[in-house]
């Protein structure tokens, strides 16, 4: 939910993409779940959101009537801008883990894989639809 604030930043006055709540809120769920930095989000986002503007404003100046755009084809937009990472989840997991590790003299209980973690994080989101 805190993201949602950001995205909405995001959208300008004129802006001619509409924003829903709930779109966006699924949009940033999925992301942060594949393992994307909050970060990269909101750049993908507004990259995508520029995108989806003019294609509006461009379709608008063609039929002579103003047009404004679903924020679900700003979604596609931003999923695919944050997929040219070429990551996939589970090595964007592990390298969250191996970044957050903690100190040894916390670890020493327990001994954490950050690649086996990333397995079972993977494991675990696939195992429930979106």
């Amino acid at each position: 939910f805190a993201m949602l604030e950001p995205l909405v930043g995001c959208h300008w006055d004129n802006c001619k993409v509409t924003f829903a709540r709930r779109t966006a809120f699924r949009f940033a769920l999925a992301s942060l779940a594949d393992g994307h930095r909050a970060e990269r989000i909101l750049s993908c986002y507004a990259d995508a959101l520029h995108v989806c503007h003019a294609f509006a404003v461009d379709q608008a100046a063609s039929i002579g009537k103003i047009t404004f755009f679903n924020l679900s084809s700003t979604v596609v937009k931003a999923r695919k801008l944050l997929a040219r990472d070429g990551l996939t989840r589970r090595e964007r997991v592990g390298q969250w883990y191996r970044q957050h590790r903690l100190p040894e003299s916390d670890t020493t209980e327990f001994n954490i894989d950050p690649d086996e973690l990333a397995r079972v994080h993977a494991q675990v989101l696939a195992t429930f639809p979106r």
